[in-house]
């Protein structure tokens, strides 16, 4: 083959790193967002495309602080990804003054997550986060909704920003945040053209996209802009070079790595998720193409500024 890009996941873009670094193979890794897998490691051929963890969840820190928030709860499943995301999460909240009084973790496959969620509400903190994965939202919504606990902010981390999630909560939906890396409501190069392509060839309609399907179709922009850059996909170091020079902007957000000099090289240093919010739909308003619906509800980009659809919820 030419080129690579892929596969998903931390776990397994590690074990892959080694290989493509000893064929001397361009790779655009799509779905890899510990960073670890490039710190202090100087790679030379595998470059990140997504937000690294620590670029998650930093518009929620801003908002709660704005908003006059004080102290936060964090709990969170007790393995590698969620662990890694709690110890961001508590550090943006701390750079914004906000106080966390709980930092606890939970085991992996639990089905009950009402023990932790009321110790939680118990401290009456402004804000409560994380959990880790799709179930673990829908679990800890639920759980909310039985406990009747109302901080002013809820942020669960993965799974927010499926529609499924909405569609398993349905109104105990209103004002859940969470993180994305991409909408399709998103003003960014390509973008439109990418959904509609989608539900054309595929059949998949907008309102059901979400990120992991773009992460795929972000790594094929980012090598066909270096490939360009380098004049011919047989000159493997002129795109590799381009990979990591470049700084571009793509259909999922900003894109530039830690250039080939860097410990860190490879990294992603401009990526930012965004932050997402189920809101009621307006009443006569026309969504635009590519906006999720649920029912009554509608997935929105309430940060940063730059790919902003509504104002957030708060409290």
């Amino acid at each position: 083959v030419d080129l690579c890009f892929g596969p998903y996941s931390s776990a397994v873009t590690k074990a892959i790193s080694p290989v493509v670094e000893r064929a001397e193979m361009p790779t655009v890794t799509a779905g890899a967002s510990d960073p670890a897998i490039w710190k202090g490691l100087n790679r030379q051929w595998v470059v990140q495309s997504v937000p690294p963890t620590d670029e998650y969840l930093p518009g929620a820190a801003e908002i709660a602080a704005k908003g006059g928030a004080k102290t936060a709860a964090i709990i969170f499943e007790d393995t590698a990804f969620p662990i890694a995301l709690a110890n961001s999460f508590k550090a943006q909240l701390e750079a914004f003054g906000i106080k966390v009084v709980l930092f606890e973790g939970y085991p992996k496959g639990i089905t009950d997550w009402t023990p932790f969620l009321r110790k939680a509400w118990g401290f009456k903190p402004d804000v409560i986060g994380l959990g880790g994965y799709e179930p673990d939202s829908i679990g800890l919504t639920k759980a909310a909704e039985a406990l009747r606990v109302t901080p002013k902010l809820f942020v669960w981390t993965v799974g927010t920003g499926a529609p499924s999630y909405a569609q398993s909560v349905r109104n105990n939906c209103r004002a859940m945040t969470g993180e994305s890396f991409w909408e399709g409501i998103m003003k960014t190069p390509g973008n439109q053209e990418y959904v509609k392509a989608v539900q054309e060839v595929i059949g998949t309609p907008p309102e059901e996209l979400e990120y992991h399907t773009t992460m795929g179709m972000q790594a094929g922009q980012i090598l066909e802009i270096a490939v360009k850059k380098a004049g011919s996909v047989k000159n493997k170091t002129a795109i590799r070079n381009a990979l990591y020079e470049m700084e571009v902007e793509t259909c999922q957000g900003d894109y530039k790595v830690e250039p080939l000099s860097s410990k860190d090289s490879g990294l992603q240093i401009a990526a930012k998720c965004v932050l997402i919010q189920w809101q009621k739909k307006k009443p006569g308003r026309e969504l635009p193409f590519g906006q999720v619906v649920v029912g009554d509800w509608v997935k929105e980009v309430v940060w940063p500024e730059k790919y902003k659809t509504a104002d957030p919820i708060y409290p």
